[in-house]
Order: structure tokens, then sequence, then C-alpha cells
């Protein structure tokens, strides 16, 4: 009989558990570059995966892994309910949040490109002044002062001798002579007699004085973008028109595509470093701290990386919304693990500020 109130109490106690006996084994899913993902003789490591086997263990989780090529596989499996939940250097964008749940973000970041060093010889120099700015700023500015000269040449051609020859020579002079206003100088070879030409030319003073300022700077600017081209790409409007590698599926590529780069696929951050060894694409974009730990272990001579500052990203950990349940806990381990300093020791043990 005593056996009755024993079981009763021992199926209530169930009800109160924390944790259930048999606990779910959880189908987690991995992918990303290196260090946030390290594959090695089967084994997996990397930031991301020390960072969840924190969590597991603060949250007593049980789980099984799966590695997955590309960010866009490991949130594809999700989608289709292969996985539960898929960690790595997940960026946390509009467009994913509105098909998965994510955690606060565990690392932010700026994108940035691997492209090469130039460096200001005589060639690049000389360049400069076939820039097709500099062109059309010379080409306006000869186009105005014909426009000037005809003008003075109307009004002078009946009283002025300067301007009584055969066309050529005479619009000849009219142009010399709204070059020499143009520039200030004022040779007095020749001048204007008639008031027409001297009201002509008092515009074309006034005018010379807020055009050549104007002329100049975007003379200096043709110059100065033409030196910048040659010393890297500095930005994401410069990677137009050049073949960029990256991770398919990544922001990268959206950027790329967005800035009408040619975007090349590359299974991995090594795969592009040695392509541009042999100068077979322009540059290579990821992730800061991605970029920067694979360069790192294989220098090449000549190039950098270019951080592009305006990009920034969040990194979090993805969970299918039919798990939600767990995303409380998971963010309370998140906290812990950022408040004891954890995540910023595994960050510093990869090289990583």
């Amino acid at each position: 009989m005593n056996k009755i109130p024993s079981l009763l109490f021992f199926i209530i106690s169930l009800c109160f558990q924390d944790t259930p006996i048999f606990a779910e084994k959880l189908k987690l899913g991995i992918s990303g570059s290196s260090p946030f993902r390290i594959v090695e003789n089967s084994e997996i490591t990397g930031i991301s995966m020390e960072i969840w086997q924190e969590i597991a263990k603060n949250e007593n989780l049980e789980y099984e892994v799966k590695s997955y090529p590309t960010i866009k596989s490991l949130l594809d499996a999700i989608d289709q309910k292969e996985i539960d939940i898929g960690i790595g250097p997940i960026s946390i964008t509009a467009e994913r949040v509105e098909k998965f749940w994510f955690t606060q973000p565990y690392y932010s970041n700026n994108l940035a490109i691997l492209t090469y060093e130039g460096k200001l010889n005589l060639l690049s120099f000389l360049e400069a002044f076939f820039d097709k700015n500099l062109f059309y700023g010379i080409g306006v500015l000869v186009f105005v002062l014909f426009i000037v000269g005809n003008v003075v040449r109307v009004f002078e051609i009946k009283e002025n001798p300067a301007f009584q020859h055969p066309y050529l020579k005479s619009i000849g002079n009219a142009m010399w002579l709204s070059i020499v206003t143009f520039t200030t100088v004022g040779y007095g070879d020749i001048a204007v007699k008639t008031r027409g030409g001297r009201l002509m030319i008092s515009i074309w003073m006034i005018i010379s004085m807020i055009s050549a300022s104007s002329l100049t700077a975007g003379i200096a600017t043709a110059f100065t973008l033409s030196s910048l081209t040659h010393t890297s790409i500095s930005d994401l409007v410069s990677i137009k028109g050049k073949r960029i590698g990256g991770i398919r599926g990544s922001t990268g590529e959206e950027s790329v595509l967005e800035y009408k780069g040619k975007f090349i696929g590359l299974q991995d951050i090594s795969e592009g470093i040695e392509m541009m060894r042999h100068k077979k694409i322009e540059g290579v974009i990821s992730d800061s701290p991605i970029l920067k730990y694979n360069f790192n272990k294989n220098p090449i001579e000549g190039i950098t990386i270019v951080e592009l500052g305006d990009e920034k990203s969040n990194y979090g950990f993805c969970i299918s919304k039919e798990k939600a349940s767990y995303l409380k806990d998971i963010n309370y381990s998140l906290l812990i693990l950022e408040e004891n300093g954890m995540i910023k020791k595994i960050f510093e043990k990869y090289g990583i500020n």
C-alpha cells in the first residue's frame, strides 16, 4: 500500500523538474569561415563552436552537430527543418529576421576588402593627364572661349583692326583675348574698343573669377581621384566593374552585386588570397575579423586590408521558430558569458580584439 503514495509523489515531482529526465537532443548546424568555424581532422572548433559549448554547458543542452559549407546552406537547412539551431558568423539582417529567430548579437564588425596596394610612380602620375574628367573640363573651357570669342568679334569687327582679318585669324585673336582675361594675365597686345565689346569682356571677367576656381578644383579632383585609384579599392563605390571574390550567400556578395562589381564565388577565404597572389582577382570581400585572421596566417607583400566602415554587421545564432522556446535561455547565457569576460577571452584566443 505504501508504494502508491511514493509513486504519486515521484510523478508530481517530475512535473516541477526544470529539465526533463529525457532531455531533447538539439540538431545543431555550423558554418562560416575561420576563425569562427575551423574543421581539422573531422573535429570542429573555432569561436562560434567554443561560445556554443559554453552555452550548452550552462543550460545542460544536449546536441549533435553538422557542418555546412556556406551560411546560405545552413539557413536553408533551418528553413527545411533539418536542424534546430545554426551557429557561426551569421549576420543579422532584416530579411533573415522575417524567417528565423536570432539571439542577441555576440559580435559586431565591419565589412572589409583585401586589395592591392598601389605605388605612385611616374606612369600612374602621367595617367592622371588622360583622366576623362580632365578632358571634359578642358573641352568645356575651349567651347566657352570659342563662344565668347565669337561674341567679341561681332562687336569689334567694324572698328577694331585686330578682328578685321579672315575668320580663323580674327577668331584666334578673340579667343586669345578671352584666355588672357580668364587667366587675369592681361598682356595688353589686344584690347576691345567698342561698348559692346567692353560689356562682353566685363561679363566674362566676372564669370572668369567664379569659374576659374571651380575649374581648378575640378582638375585637382581629377588628379586626386586618379592617385586614389592606384592606391587601393578605397570604398564600395570603387568596386564597380572589378573582379571581387567572396563567399556565396554572404553579405559581402550582396554588397558586390549592389555596387555592380563582378562577384567570384569562393570555397573559402584562403582560396581568394591565393587567387590574389596570382592576380586572378582584384579583391576579396568579407567581414573584417575573418579577413584579418586568414591574411595574417598567409600575408602577401603588396596586398592590404581596407575597412569599409559604413558597412557594419552583427553576428548572432539562428534558431528555428519551432525551437523559439530556447531563445530566452540562450540569450541569458550569452549575457553571462559577456559579463564574465568569457566571450572576450575566446576572441582573444584567436587573435581578435
